[in-house]
């Protein structure tokens, strides 16, 4: 699942900016999904066909260090974002 998103932008300042902090790094996410749909408010099964784990991963590695409003902005742009790709695949929130 490729997109052109704030996730894409995030993951190549990173990749940039070295490794991942060590806090991250060989850390297993097994219920990512279920995480996601808590943070976006979204349906159950909702958030693997919105994002790949990858972009979770991504998502909180860069909202870990950030804090007040930047926090926010962010979170509100992956938000938007989200919101944006379930109208795009046309999935019906119940």
């Amino acid at each position: 699942m490729a997109h052109n998103s704030v996730f894409k932008e995030q993951a190549t300042e990173m990749a940039r900016g070295g490794t991942l902090a060590p806090s991250w790094q060989h850390i297993a996410h097994p219920r990512w999904d279920k995480r996601a749909e808590r943070e976006f408010g979204l349906e159950k099964g909702l958030a693997i066909q919105l994002m790949t784990q990858e972009e979770w991963d991504v998502h909180w590695q860069v909202l870990a260090p950030l804090s007040g409003p930047r926090r926010d902005h962010y979170r509100d742009q992956v938000h938007h974002e989200m919101m944006l790709r379930l109208k795009k695949r046309q999935v019906l929130l119940q």
